[in-house]
């Protein structure tokens, strides 16, 4: 793990963009809030690229065992409302964890609620709100929890989400709430060259750098691709042909 204060990332920023009187074009506290969108920006892609890195767990939950609404297919399973990216869903069946797939939205009426055996499974899921429509009708201003439907609706069993949740921007230059942390340096290199790419574009790339660093940032960007974990062992459990 590589750990890197804000004062030393923002040092980092300022020397390879070349920032002239950086004080008055980009002072301190706009180049912190690059910074954190440029941060947030990184973790979504390393994260969108099976990199576990930055992924928390919600922890064992019971399973719903009733359907969201009367009459439906599926159960509803509440989404964390700091989540920004739900990459797994795990259902604990016979003391074995066991994945879900996740389907697109057409694919929700496609999952029996019984496969014909007095037993549920295999478990599939999908979005019906990452929270934007609970925010929207709560109409509070804060995120509100979304929704994931899970199919068939379960007998029992537990389950956890495997999600990317929100990145808090920093409130110091060091110390508690003062540092980023990366899994390796082409995360914290595609975290340096990210900024540095959108900062020399507000500048109108006034030191012609901005070609160098988008190199640098594809650089780091393959890094991340051709280095990500690839898929081994058993797979993700799929409905037979024959289902």
């Amino acid at each position: 793990m590589i750990v890197k204060t804000r004062s030393e990332m923002r040092a980092l920023l300022t020397r390879r963009c070349r920032i002239v009187d950086h004080l008055n074009s980009h002072p301190a506290a706009d180049l912190n809030i690059d910074l954190d969108e440029s941060y947030r920006c990184m973790r979504d892609f390393v994260s969108n690229r099976k990199w576990g890195t930055y992924l928390l767990t919600t922890g064992s939950a019971a399973l719903p065992t009733t359907a969201a609404v009367a009459g439906e297919n599926y159960a509803a399973i509440p989404v964390p409302a700091t989540c920004r990216i739900v990459k797994k869903l795990e259902v604990k069946m016979s003391n074995s964890w066991i994945p879900a797939e996740e389907v697109p939205f057409g694919q929700l009426r496609m999952y029996n609620t019984d496969n014909g055996a007095g037993t549920r499974g295999p478990f599939a899921w999908t979005m019906l709100d990452s929270g934007i429509q609970a925010t929207v009708t709560a109409n509070s201003g804060t995120a509100t929890a979304g929704v994931i439907a899970l199919m068939p609706i379960p007998t029992a069993g537990s389950y956890q989400l495997w999600y990317l949740a929100e990145h808090a921007a920093l409130s110091a230059d060091s110390g508690a709430g003062g540092f980023f942390a990366y899994g390796n340096q082409a995360m914290e290199d595609y975290h340096l060259f990210h900024c540095a790419a959108k900062i020399l574009i507000s500048d109108n790339d006034s030191q012609g750098m901005l070609d160098g660093i988008l190199k640098l940032l594809a650089k780091a960007e393959q890094t991340l691709e051709s280095g990500a974990p690839t898929a081994s062992g058993a797979k993700t459990w799929r409905r037979a042909r024959n289902y």
